[in-house]
Formats: C-alpha cells, structure tokens, sequence
C-alpha cells in the first residue's frame, strides 16, 4: 500500500492584480510506498513546501488530489495519524519543554499517564531528558530542531511530514536526527517524507528520492536505481591561470589547493578532451581517476538541463 498519493496535483497562487501566475506545482503524480523514507528535493522555489501543504490540507489544489495513508489529503482522518515538522516553527518561549509536548498531546486526547511516559520518552530519544524543565527561549536553534521533531511523534504517526528538519543542526545534531530517522522506519515501520538541501544525509538515509524543478517533478525512484553517471578527477600540477580559463564551465568543478589543483569534469562532459586542453596550455595531469556521481552532483547536472530546456 502506498502512504502518498497524488494524481496530477497541481497549484497556481493569485499573483499581482489576481492574474494567475506560473504554477508553482504543475500536476505532480507520485506514490510513496509506506515504510520508506523518501527525500523530496529541489531548489528553493521548486514547490516542495506547496507540495507538503497541500498534503496537509493547509492549501487547496488547483487542480488534481491526494491520498495519504488511504485517506484523502487533508482530511480529518488522515491528519490524526501524520506527524509535521514546519521548516520554521514557532514555540511559546515560555513554556518549558515538558509543558509544550504536554499542550500538544492533550490537543491528541492522550491520557495523563500516557503522557508522561511518552514525553519522558520521546525527549530521550532526541536527547533533551536532562533539559526537561528548561524553557524553550534558552534552547539553541538544534534544540529547538529536536523538540520540534518529538512534537511531530506524540500522537505515534504512521506518517511523518518534515520540512529541512536538519537546517541548523551541528554534525552530531544531524547525526542523531538521522538516526532517529532511520529507527522510526526501519523498526517501527512508518514512512518519512522530508524535504532536504543537505543531499549527503538524503543519500545516506533515504530509500527513494524524488528531484522537483519549477514544479515539475523530474525524476522519482530508490536511490540505487539512479542513473549516476560517472565524473573525472584530474589532479594538475603547476596549471597556469590560461589553462584553467580555458575550460570553466557548467560541469567543471575547480579547487586550488597549495600544491595541486583538482579539476573534477562531471557526466556527459569529454573528460580526455579536457585533460589535452589544460595539458596544451601548459599543465601536468600527474593523476587521473573515475568515481560514481554523488547524489549531490547527480542532482546539480540534472536541474541544470531542466533549467537550460
């Protein structure tokens, strides 16, 4: 069974003088098995927060519609077993920790004593028991990050719904908010939807990956079934300013470095070409390897020719 559905989901917003303007979702048609974390990606203004609020009911489609969980989007059932985490929440700064969770958990109908030991436990799990008491105007941004994310468990969805939920985390912040990530769905069996710019994490953690652009929705598969292709390291000692002019471009990444330059020549880019380029203007390649594409660089190559089209 699928926990997300869309079918030629589409939103346009009002713009100047209420003429309609570019949809800033343009029929998105997807499913997401339930059990899978899934990374929704895109550059900024691609419509992946208009994505998540119409699922939540928070915006209404233009045209087209959802299910989540089997329920449709937005409707009071499916929101009883989702979890949300916004991408700036906001958080009474006078309550203390426990006093928060606790307000969101009566707007469930949990019962007292539930209440307490879920609290207590969730804000083990993301590494707040001892800061229990502590009002939330003395946490720093990550903590707040964390307590955010219990927040979004208390009713123990089947479907959590976060937005950059690792914006502003130090490593070992990101590191046990990915590993809560990955204990919710691989041990408890829910499904995670999250939109992300740190594709490193995405890459790691995520079992299907969904790359959005101006509201299109380019590609959608499990990581593994990515069609990666592969990128050229060069390695060039004493490489004149002329051989490096010579071949900057869209593909091309290159790092100076005290006693070397890298010159990495991206997919469908001919990196032999490239190499007797900057060797005719005076360079030595004393190295030369082939890697698989990072998710990172898989998704940079592809918006750009979507961009260019």
């Amino acid at each position: 069974m699928n926990a997300i559905e869309t079918y030629n989901l589409s939103k346009t917003y009002d713009s100047f003088f209420f003429w309609k303007g570019r949809p800033a979702l343009d029929r998105l048609t997807m499913a997401v098995p339930e059990g899978k974390i899934f990374g929704f990606l895109g550059p900024n203004g691609a419509g992946k927060t208009t994505t998540l609020k119409l699922l939540l009911g928070l915006l209404h489609p233009s045209t087209g519609g959802g299910r989540l969980l089997g329920e449709e989007m937005g409707s009071s059932k499916s929101k009883e077993r989702l979890g949300y985490l916004s991408e700036k929440p906001t958080y009474y700064d006078y309550l203390k920790a426990s006093e928060f969770l606790n307000y969101y958990a009566k707007i469930f109908h949990i019962g007292r004593a539930e209440r307490k030991r879920r609290i207590a436990e969730l804000l083990d799990r993301v590494g707040l028991a001892e800061h229990h008491s502590s009002k939330l105007k003395t946490f720093s941004h990550g903590m707040l990050q964390r307590v955010g994310l219990a927040q979004a468990m208390l009713n123990d969805p089947d479907l959590l719904l976060l937005d950059e939920p690792i914006v502003g985390l130090d490593p070992l912040g990101r590191k046990q908010f990915k590993n809560i990530i990955k204990q919710a769905s691989r041990e408890q069996g829910k499904t995670i939807f999250f939109c992300s710019h740190i594709l490193a994490d995405v890459e790691e953690i995520c079992d299907m990956v969904g790359i959005l652009c101006r509201g299109h929705l380019l590609i959608m598969d499990e990581v593994h079934n990515l069609p990666f292709g592969d990128k050229t390291v060069l390695t060039l000692r004493e490489a004149p300013g002329e051989a490096l002019a010579a071949i900057r471009e869209d593909g091309i990444d290159i790092d100076d470095r005290e006693d070397s330059t890298v010159v990495t020549v991206g997919s469908g880019l001919d990196a032999d070409e490239i190499e007797q380029t900057v060797k005719s203007k005076g360079a030595e390649c004393v190295d030369k390897k082939v890697e698989r594409e990072t998710l990172e660089e898989y998704f940079v190559r592809i918006v750009q020719e979507a961009e260019r089209r």
